[in-house]
């Protein structure tokens, strides 16, 4: 037998069927006869005129079209309770997909929806090999993220807060009395004598908390409020220049900051000079109270001054008992 074409099918003696070859190398061989790139090699038909699937000479698989749901590829495996599955699919070179991709199920939700039945065990893993130190990141099915090497982005941990129109990053803001979203009290922009200092709002958070609500992908109204770390603040000359190290407190000016004082509260640290009347530098968000640190300070100097008394005390005690 040759491997000539155009031989219709072919029945070999071992079980191989070779459509349009007398050579087949499979259990199924088909060659196209067609001579463009368009032409197709298997077609599949729910009825004589109704394609229902085809695959392409250039074997590009297509699904039904114009059917009631979305085009799909189902793959399912050969052994579904085996411990090593078979079948599905496997990818050995670059893939490419223009849709959502939907693991688990149907559902067309966004453009990666992986769906777990059950709570327990990893809903997804990233490895660089099978053994479990390999895994340098997964997301258990109760939505704990796990990675090896830390979450990283930006450099101070923010909370969700509502807020007031016009709040920007970099403002200092303070709560806004009697106003909340959702019971979560309101902020607004701060200055001196006006409130209770808050915080800054935070210009690149590393890691965001308070945003329960998965579903609302509009922010409006919401801004993070940096807890911790460095941040960007908005500062003022109305406390003169300001020097890396020195404290920052409220000014007069909604949503700056300027040189703290003595006994005031305390919004953080600058970590960057300033001597322009606004600008921006880069601080160190430690929320400190003024009132609790005059206190400290008074004690402090209460208790040099009683060690010099004490000093004294004891040297006019030992000067009398020489003159015994």
């Amino acid at each position: 037998m040759t491997g000539a074409l155009d031989r219709g099918m072919l029945v070999t003696g071992d079980g191989l069927v070779g459509i349009s070859t007398g050579l087949p190398g499979a259990a199924l061989d088909v060659v196209s006869t067609g001579t463009t790139m368009n032409q197709h090699a298997l077609i599949f038909r729910a009825s004589y005129s109704t394609k229902f699937s085809s695959m392409k000479v250039t074997g590009v698989l297509y699904p039904q079209v114009g059917a009631s749901v979305p085009p799909s590829i189902s793959v399912s495996t050969i052994n579904a309770t085996a411990t090593t599955q078979y079948g599905g699919i496997n990818v050995t070179t670059n893939a490419f997909i223009s849709g959502n991709l939907s693991i688990g199920t149907t559902v067309q939700a966004a453009p990666l929806y992986i769906y777990s039945p059950t709570n327990i065990g990893n809903a997804m893993i990233i490895s660089t090999g099978s053994a479990a130190t390999q895994q340098i990141m997964r997301v258990s099915t109760m939505g704990v993220l796990y990675a090896a090497g830390g979450v990283t982005y930006g450099a101070d941990l923010a909370e969700m807060y509502p807020v007031g129109s016009g709040v920007m990053k970099g403002d200092v803001v303070m709560l806004d009395a009697g106003r909340a979203v959702g019971g979560v009290p309101a902020l607004k922009k701060a200055s001196s004598g006006k409130g209770r200092l808050f915080g800054v709002i935070s210009s690149d958070p590393g890691m965001v908390i308070g945003w329960k609500d998965m579903s609302k992908d509009n922010l409006s109204g919401y801004a993070p409020v940096a807890l911790s770390g460095r941040v960007p603040v908005r500062v003022c000359s109305e406390g003169g220049h300001i020097s890396v190290g020195d404290y920052l407190s409220l000014s007069s000016r909604p949503g700056y900051a300027r040189k703290a004082a003595g006994g005031e509260d305390t919004i953080g640290i600058a970590l960057g000079a300033s001597s322009k009347d606004e600008e921006l530098i880069l601080g160190f968000v430690l929320l400190g109270d003024g009132s609790l640190a005059a206190e400290v300070r008074a004690l402090k100097e209460f208790n040099a001054r009683l060690g010099t008394e004490i000093k004294e005390l004891r040297g006019l005690i030992t000067g009398r008992a020489s003159e015994k």
